[in-house]
């Protein structure tokens, strides 16, 4: 777990799409425009060095369709206008009559917690759509991703257009741009009124605008295949449940819970969907937010991406997309994985630190701030290090003492010296007493002698194996609207 933690950002997605109305002839509330915002919160994880991130597709993509039933299901004010104005051109033309602003919100009121109700104003509106009376379109798309353990912040008090400069970059957190996606429009006119769902995946890349010198300690992608129930698995994210808050009466810090969370559990089941794609049932607690997160079998590799909950009260039954299905988006893209010297220096240097091997820890540490400077933990392993090796517990073989510590060097040179000073003197000493016709000479003597004391070399010290960490979407992304702090898509 302390291997892979590092690898798994939070991602933030903004979004702006825009309604427009092609045709104003004959209406009188309806405008030509109109824009509505929101953004939601996911996780991912880096899958090269140069900083390509992986997440599902519903935390990457969020199509306009897709968009304006979710502002209407999670009441966001950015959708109100056009709501109001809607439900009061509705009533003028069934009726013949006018209503009021005050009607119309109450009407809204009634659709937003009504299932009836909405749906006859969903069914209203999809119709506009099929006969493009009313047309949707992507206006802006920003994504922000969170390398560090603080928090990320969200001013949340911005609106319209503006909540697209709701987050500040920084050394930290760090603009992305969308790369590619498996994530079907599952809102198309075609798919409500026809019932015709698409099929595909649910996955997706990012790539790091800015990426500077930064080498992103990207982790293994493993295979599902040969995958077994039972196997044990630990997803790793950010679900909005422990998220915590800024607010004093909150029972959790949120500066305390802006780390990854790690959940365990085992395979249960391996499924297909409707499109014959591959899902691997878990048992390990999947929540909002967690959507993206990798899911890793005990080896350290990523076998799946948390995607899907059933809604059990137990929340027990939960769904990973197949880590195959990316694999194939980024071939189809042409984007390199593997894992990085970042997270290999980083695997190498637990593995010392672990074995209490505190110096040699710290060469593959001090690589790790070299070329990942805002790796999360790093710091505080470098820090314990440190404090051991000064409380005496350092326990690094001999060898790498004497290639690599000044004090053992001088002090094992020290010792040689002595001994071959000593040898020599033995040497001129029994040369003095030897008659002649011993026949062994000097030279010979001397060479015998300095091989017999000189040290053997000590063997290399056995380097330790490394063994690693080893239905709507429902685990969607968390939900931050206009009118208020971060709410849980539910």
């Amino acid at each position: 777990m302390e291997l892979t933690k590092p690898s798994v950002f939070e991602i933030a997605h903004i979004y702006c799409n825009n309604i427009d109305i092609p045709n104003l002839s004959g209406t009188k509330y309806l405008k030509a425009s109109y824009t509505f915002c929101n953004g939601a919160l996911g996780s991912g994880f880096a899958i090269n060095k140069d900083g390509f991130i992986a997440t599902n597709g519903h935390v990457a993509k969020s199509y306009p369709e897709e968009a304006m039933v979710q502002a209407f299901l999670y009441k966001s004010t950015s959708i109100k206008p056009f709501a109001i104005d809607l439900i009061q051109e509705i009533a003028l033309i069934q009726t013949g009559q006018e209503i009021s602003t005050d009607q119309a919100t109450i009407f809204l009121a009634q659709a937003e917690n009504d299932p009836n109700v909405f749906q006859i104003l969903m069914n209203l509106i999809y119709k506009m759509m099929q006969q493009n009376l009313l047309v949707l379109k992507e206006n802006q798309n920003r994504y922000f991703v969170k390398l560090s353990n603080d928090p990320l912040v969200i001013d949340t008090k911005k609106s319209g257009l503006d909540i697209l400069n709701s987050i500040t970059s920084s050394d930290t957190v760090k603009e992305a741009t969308y790369v590619a996606s498996n994530y079907p429009n599952a809102y198309t006119t075609d798919a409500i009124l026809n019932n015709k769902p698409p099929t595909g995946s649910d996955v997706a890349i990012l790539k790091i605008i800015n990426p500077g010198k930064l080498v992103f300690p990207s982790v293994n992608l493993g295979t599902s295949d040969g995958l077994k129930e039972g196997s044990d698995v630990i997803v790793i994210g950010y679900p909005g449940l422990v998220s915590g808050s800024a607010s004093a009466d909150s029972l959790i810090n949120q500066k305390s819970s802006a780390t990854a969370t790690v959940t365990r559990g085992i395979i249960s089941a391996i499924k297909n969907d409707q499109g014959g794609l591959k899902l691997i049932q878990v048992d390990a607690s999947i929540d909002h937010g967690n959507s993206g997160g990798p899911a890793f079998d005990t080896n350290g590799n990523v076998i799946g991406i948390a995607t899907y909950g059933m809604g059990s009260t137990s929340g027990n039954y939960n769904f990973l997309r197949d880590i195959n299905d990316l694999k194939k988006l980024a071939s189809d893209n042409s984007v390199s994985i593997g894992t990085s010297a970042t997270y290999d220096q980083w695997a190498q240097g637990l593995s010392y630190f672990w074995i209490e091997h505190y110096r040699q820890a710290e060469i593959p540490f001090a690589q790790v701030q070299k070329d990942y400077p805002i790796h999360p933990t790093v710091i505080g392993y470098v820090s314990d290090s440190n404090t051991a090796i000064q409380k005496g517990q350092d326990k690094s073989g001999l060898l790498f003492l004497l290639t690599h510590d000044l004090k053992t060097q001088l002090i094992f040179a020290g010792i040689i010296f002595a001994v071959i000073g000593g040898g020599v003197g033995i040497i001129i000493f029994i040369h003095r007493k030897k008659t002649p016709g011993t026949g062994i000479t000097p030279t010979q003597q001397t060479v015998q002698t300095t091989q017999s004391i000189q040290p053997t070399p000590l063997p290399l010290p056995q380097q330790p194996t490394f063994v690693g960490q080893n239905t709507t979407p429902v685990s969607p992304p968390r939900v931050f609207s206009t009118n208020g702090p971060l709410a849980n898509n539910i």
